[in-house]
């Protein structure tokens, strides 16, 4: 969906180096020297595409897939809440778009790590559809760090970020239905220290969904920093140290956990230490000693042996005990506090010896457990912590951990309740039965049920969408379960039907189509007939009839379009008494004509401004080619203001009179703008104002388009544009200074309504209390 023009419009640099849908065939050298991020043309670089089965299949970059941005502007798929820009940055990488179909793309950079700079400081924005699939299966953005060979440099050398609305961080926009997941410009470090003067490969990968139905794409930027404390700000014995930035959490050995910390030092020689988190769980100690003039050991470099658990503290260093196993560096900055500088460093390569072998088990209610020297019989539901200590005089004592989960049997069909065939469109509750233990519940659902609440909880609350399949209802208790019963909750979708009918009648003239049947209408006006029907299943199947119904004229005869040659001569004769005889009609109304005030349509050269006051511009007609809907030639404004909320803050109401449509599907073929903007106009309680049914000329006939009539309105866009500038009305601008978002008259729900964003092109859901332009529509 992300059309090439309209990034152009975002003035988003695409890299256009391409063959066919892409060329630049890659190979790669390794820089030397931290490369430039930004630039994915470099030598070091390795782009690929492909799909979510395997990102990797073809070399080269694409164009929208792989995308450089240099200027500020906001993501529409966010409601243009993300900006496209960190702060102090001035271009970014764009990998993937909004494009369906199960993509994926990469970005791989072969670099030396500077022992300098060895943090990696990744800045990124995500943005997600989150259609509730596991885990593996929904949008994600990657990033790892491998050697050479393509190895995790280490086993939290992985960021795996996933749309799921539980996570922290993320924010919502629902769009089509589907809420959009997306996470703001956030920092992370991650440590390469480890692999300092060697070689590294930074990769970055995005993921559509593995189903092929939703979207997934990130934004990122990055750099290399230094791995040391920093020391600033001295004044006599105070002083001022500085963590890498852009870690998790950051622990000094006094317990402060800020990353800029202020000290004083209380003795000739102070050693200080700080414990680091980064985002995927890795933590690293990095060490100062400060002192005025201190030495430096003649041996920089260091090697010492610990057991897991140990602290250290030879050799200047002051470490916590230590639980990663395996052999990691650890470096000891020398500052001095005289003149306030670094005076050198040491390193440590400490290998810590496993003394803890950690043992997990899971078992269901009433099982015995008797591995690894532990025995539980008949255990009872519940968690279970246990030890076991082997003592060693040669190397480090073993000691066996045990966490022994007992899941309580779920008797999956009797003790889950809810709708076994929930209607297309609804929202469904499935909880347990009473007197269930607390805990953390997992429920899983087929696709097309989105989970709007209560992951986690005993009691869940679903939407069903339109792509909603059979399948099983699965609950799992903790991280496991223990299902008893041969009979699983299997839920069957069943579907749900909204279509409206527009159509054209006459006064005195019985209406009988569609399965509609009308009596005879005295007055002209626009009338809405609606047939509730349930179908087999019990879901909804609703049919409103939007029914135009004009003045009938006296009885006219009119006479068909027919060939007359030369010499030929035709007989017409009317068959009713008072009857008058008609030529054929001159030429049809076509889309971009001039409807003037007085009712009259004139062809766009035939509009003479010193003559004609043009009200708008026809943009839709019916199949007779003689009735339709026109456009206004301004957006609504009033008291100096084009900007309107649907709904005064802070209240919800379903409105009587207009259909709730939750699918972009139905609300796209709702044309009951007029009856729509008459219901809103028709709510008296003054505490749910309605501004946006006030912006418009109702009592003349204008009113706020349905969501179908919108629909229509952006597909005719080229043809009325020229229109409008020739009868000096207000074109429709999709270009950068033109984003807009018009409202709609239809329903979502008691708190949102249906509005369309002209430089995306279809209709989406938003809280009413947002501030949209309005553009009114006439019916002729």
């Amino acid at each position: 969906m992300f059309e090439t023009s309209r990034w152009y419009l975002w003035t988003v640099v695409t890299v256009l180096l391409f063959l066919g849908r892409a060329g630049y065939a890659q190979g790669y050298v390794v820089s030397p020297t931290v490369p430039d991020f930004t630039d994915i043309t470099a030598a070091c670089v390795e782009a690929t595409y492909g799909t979510t089965g395997n990102p990797f299949t073809t070399k080269g970059i694409v164009s929208n897939r792989h995308s450089l941005i240099t200027r500020q502007g906001t993501d529409p798929n966010t409601g243009n809440q993300l900006k496209f820009l960190p702060s102090g940055e001035t271009k970014v990488v764009r990998l993937g778009n909004d494009s369906i179909g199960g993509q994926a793309e990469s970005i791989t950079y072969h670099f030396k790590v500077d022992p300098e700079k060895s943090v990696l400081f990744l800045k990124f924005a995500v943005v997600f559809q989150d259609p509730g699939h596991p885990g593996k299966d929904q949008p994600r953005f990657v990033v790892r760090i491998m050697s050479r060979e393509g190895a995790l440099i280490e086993s939290c050398a992985e960021y795996d970020v996933s749309a799921r609305a539980e996570i922290e961080g993320f924010k919502s926009f629902e769009m089509f239905g589907v809420p959009v997941r997306w996470r703001d410009w956030t920092n992370v470090g991650l440590d390469m220290s480890s692999y300092a003067g060697q070689e590294v490969q930074v990769q970055f990968v995005t993921y559509d969904c593995a189903l092929m139905g939703h979207f997934g794409y990130a934004y990122f930027t990055a750099s290399c920093i230094s791995s040391q404390l920093m020391l600033s700000a001295c004044a006599g014995d105070g002083f001022t140290l500085s963590a890498p930035e852009g870690f998790s959490s950051y622990l000094w050995q006094d317990g402060r956990t800020t990353s800029s910390t202020q000290w004083t030092r209380t003795e000739e020689t102070m050693h200080v230490s700080c414990e680091i988190t980064s985002a995927t769980g890795c933590r690293f100690t990095l060490s100062a000693l400060v002192a005025d003039d201190p030495h430096l050991p003649p041996t920089p470099v260091f090697y010492d042996t610990i057991c897991q658990g140990d602290p250290y503290t030879k050799h200047n260093y002051d470490l916590p005990p230590q639980q990663d196993t395996g052999t990691s560096p650890y470096y000891n900055t020398y500052f001095d506090l005289s003149d306030c500088r670094k005076s050198g460093e040491t390193t440590l390569f400490l290998t810590v010896l496993q003394r803890y072998y950690p043992v997990g088990a899971r078992i269901c209610e009433g099982d015995n457990y008797t591995g690894n020297g532990f025995s539980y019989l008949n255990a009872r539901a519940g968690k279970y912590y246990d030890t076991l200590t082997y003592s060693r005089t040669d190397r480090c004592d073993s000691i066996v951990v045990l966490q022994l989960d007992v899941y309580p049997l779920v008797v999956m069909t009797e003790d889950i309740v809810g709708e076994q065939h929930p209607c297309v469109g609804s929202v469904q509750h499935y909880n347990m039965r009473e007197n269930w233990p607390e805990g953390s519940y997992t429920w899983e659902f087929p696709e097309g049920y989105t989970i709007l609440s209560g992951q986690g909880q005993p009691e869940v609350v679903v939407q069903v969408t339109d792509i909603a399949v059979t399948g099983q209802v699965i609950l799992l208790y903790g991280t496991g379960g223990c299902a008893l019963g041969t009979n699983p909750l299997i839920i069957e979708p069943g579907r749900t039907y909204w279509q409206t009918v527009p159509d054209t009648v006459c006064t005195g003239v019985e209406y009988h189509k569609q399965g509609f049947h009308v009596p005879a209408q005295d007055s002209a006006g626009v009338y809405s007939y609606v047939q509730h029907n349930t179908t087999a299943g019990g879901c909804d199947s609703i049919i409103t009839l939007s029914l135009h119904v004009y003045p009938t004229p006296e009885v006219s005869i009119v006479a068909s379009d027919y060939l007359v040659c030369a010499g030929d001569s035709v007989r017409l004769e009317a068959l009713a008494g008072q009857a008058q005889l008609t030529p054929p009609d001159p030429p049809a109304i076509a889309i971009g004509d001039v409807l003037c005030e007085d009712g009259s349509i004139l062809k766009i050269g035939e509009y003479n401004p010193g003559i004609h006051r043009a009200a708008g511009i026809v943009y839709w007609l019916n199949k007779t080619g003689k009735h339709g809907w026109a456009v206004s030639l301004e957006d609504a404004v009033s008291g100096g203001n084009d900007l309107f909320f649907w709904l005064r803050s802070g209240y919800m109401i379903d409105i009587a009179g207009i259909q709730n449509y939750y699918l972009s599907i139905e609300a796209s073929a709702d044309t009951s703008g007029y009856n729509n903007t008459r219901a809103m106009r028709n709510v008296t309680d003054s505490r749910y104002y309605i501004p946006a049914a006030w912006a418009v000329d109702f009592e003349h006939g204008w009113y706020i388009p349905a969501a179908g009539q919108l629909t229509m309105l952006f597909s005719a866009i080229e043809d009325i544009n020229e229109s409008f500038r020739k009868v000096t009305g207000a074109p429709f601008l999709t270009a950068l200074s033109g984003y807009k978002r018009y409202w709609s008259s239809s329903e979502a729900s008691a708190r949102q309504a249906w509005n369309l964003a002209l430089w995306l092109g279809y209709i989406s859901v938003n809280d009413r209390d947002s501030y949209y332009n309005i553009r009114a529509v006439k019916s002729f």
